[in-house]
């Protein structure tokens, strides 16, 4: 039980944290723990986040900066002015020198009571929310200046003015502002607008692509088939410890971000446009995924059901887009090495080497897509509309995908498990990817010798002899 409440506790704040939108700092992590722990049973789900990053701002301002209570609402208010006046600026910057930060104060002065513009200017840099960097005056996190964007818009999203930004915002999903503002959106907001927008936001980039099934014989399971062939199973260690494994997860995750460029506004015009399209597909997986999450008990199940469905197909059109892809320009990528090449090689020497290369490329990607369908929609909670979903589509792509979500939030059954690897038995392409989501699932969870040695049988897996001397904590 203690892993298990382990693992939902990071997954939460981990939602929370999002994609390094808010740095995981001890004092962050603690102040979303403590806001958690206070909601009401009634109100925690992922629309009460909202208040987590609500407590974090009401702690700068009136822990750093010193703010009297009675003055908390005036602050919010000015910031989130303050947020929507940099999200409208023409030149796309989101600073502001003095002269133009005087200027929001004069114009915001006018519309609400206020402070004087010294004494604002001061308390925002107290709090450390706003910070001057280069004689430029800019939000100190991003997810501050997201939160409070997508708090104004959802203030009006009511009115033609806030739909008009919603559709905005969806048309532009391959940009991480425009994505990051409506997964906050979804926090604040419950109106149709936002499940009509971000649903047709997840049918349109690769509307004409028809979705993978993994069926035998159609056209990425051709793309896979030969390699699934080729790969060994290793053998499975008789005692893990899934602490240890996450941990090494999220150090390596860690050492990834670490390696990153910093992000600054991104320049997509030189993308190409496939690429553009991708990032558009799987921004949109997460922003339904939250508002699934957020709506799953003010939802009929029919929507839900409908709305997992689109995800899944969006899902399964993006994997198919990419093997189009490299089956189209597999000749064009042999040349092009041909030419480069610095030795004689045939051909077809080539043509062997960079098909290993793309097979192995594109099962990474769809074992990839499937983990982000997983963490974008997944749910305990919702184990039914996801088993409903997998009959519905009957695919071994959907019916894997939904074992998958549900044994990465709630336990493996070895009964569902031996049923699904019967359907998946004759299909070598579903069977390779069913085992490496139950090799995820045994490394990241507690699973006594007696279960690993029935899972690796069934299987034909090795179990490694236990370490007679060795016992995990």
């Amino acid at each position: 039980m203690f892993l298990e409440d382990t693992k939902k506790l990071f997954d939460e704040v981990q939602t929370i944290l999002g994609d390094k939108l808010m740095p995981a700092y001890p004092i962050f992590i603690i102040s979303i723990l403590q806001s958690m722990n206070m909601m009401q049973p009634a109100r925690l789900d992922q629309t009460s986040y909202g208040y987590c990053y609500h407590t974090l701002i009401h702690y700068a301002l009136s822990v750093k900066a010193k703010v009297r209570n009675e003055d908390i609402d005036s602050c919010f208010n000015y910031l989130g002015e303050l947020a929507f006046y940099l999200y409208k600026k023409d030149d796309g910057l989101q600073s502001l020198n003095h002269g133009e930060l005087k200027k929001f104060h004069d114009e915001y002065a006018n519309q609400f009571v206020s402070k004087n513009f010294q004494d604002m200017k001061q308390i925002l840099l107290d709090s450390n929310i706003v910070v001057l960097d280069d004689d430029e005056y800019r939000f100190g996190y991003e997810y501050i200046y997201y939160y409070l964007v997508a708090q104004k818009i959802a203030s009006v999203v009511a009115s033609d003015f806030g739909r008009n930004e919603i559709k905005k915002l969806c048309n532009n999903l391959e940009n991480d502002k425009c994505a990051n503002i409506l997964v906050f959106i979804t926090h604040h907001s419950k109106d149709s607008i936002l499940i009509e927008e971000a649903t047709m936001a997840t049918m349109l980039p690769f509307e004409e692509i028809v979705p993978i099934t993994l069926n035998k014989g159609k056209e990425y399971y051709r793309l896979l088939e030969s390699i699934v062939d080729q790969l060994k199973d290793t053998i499975i260690p008789a005692e893990i410890d899934p602490i240890k494994e996450r941990e090494k997860n999220w150090e390596q995750q860690d050492k990834i971000e670490k390696s990153l460029p910093a992000k600054n506004d991104e320049d997509l015009s030189s993308l190409p446009q496939e690429i553009i399209m991708m990032r558009q597909a799987i921004r949109s997986l997460e922003i339904v995924g939250q508002i699934i999450k957020n709506r799953k008990g003010s939802l009929p199940r029919v929507q839900l059901i409908d709305m997992v469905t689109e995800l899944y197909y969006t899902a399964f059109r993006t994997i198919g887009f990419f093997g189009k892809l490299v089956t189209n320009t597999q000749d064009e990528i042999v040349d092009n090495l041909k030419n480069d090449s610095t030795e004689y090689e045939t051909k077809a020497k080539i043509q062997e080497r960079l098909n290993i290369f793309i097979q192995l490329y594109s099962l990474r990607f769809c074992l990839g897509i499937f983990s982000k369908v997983i963490h974008s929609v997944g749910l305990s909670e919702l184990k039914e509309i996801f088993n409903e979903v997998a009959r519905k589509i009957d695919t071994p792509a959907a019916k894997i995908l939904s074992f998958s979500i549900n044994t990465c939030y709630g336990r493996m059954s070895y009964s569902d498990l031996q049923r699904i690897y019967k359907e998946m038995k004759g299909n070598p392409v579903a069977l390779r990817i069913l085992k490496a989501r139950v090799k995820s699932y045994l490394y990241h969870n507690h699973v006594d010798y007696r279960k690993r040695q029935q899972i690796a049988d069934l299987f034909n897996w090795q179990v490694a002899p236990p370490q007679p001397n060795k016992q995990l904590r």
